[in-house]
């Protein structure tokens, strides 16, 4: 798959900054696992991966579901035990 990667956005006078790209990744996934993507930023290097969260993981408790709940969101994470 294709994942676009998009890093230090930046709010300025009259501009909005940030550095993107895309870059290609395979998983060898497994039935009932949950798979987080993930990325790491070294200077103008990236590498993407997911973290295998295993099987029965709750999905209140997926890193952009707690993210929405903190800015009004329907769900959540603390009261699912995350």
């Amino acid at each position: 798959m294709i994942l676009k990667i998009e890093k230090d956005l930046t709010f300025g006078p009259r501009r909005i900054e940030w550095k993107e790209g895309e870059i290609q990744v395979s998983l060898d996934a497994v039935a009932g696992h949950t798979y987080i993507p993930n990325a790491r930023v070294d200077g103008k290097s990236v590498a993407a991966y997911f973290d295998d969260a295993g099987v029965g993981f709750n999905r209140e408790c997926l890193p952009l579901r707690r993210f929405a709940v903190a800015y009004g969101g329907s769900a959540d994470g603390k009261k699912a035990g995350c």
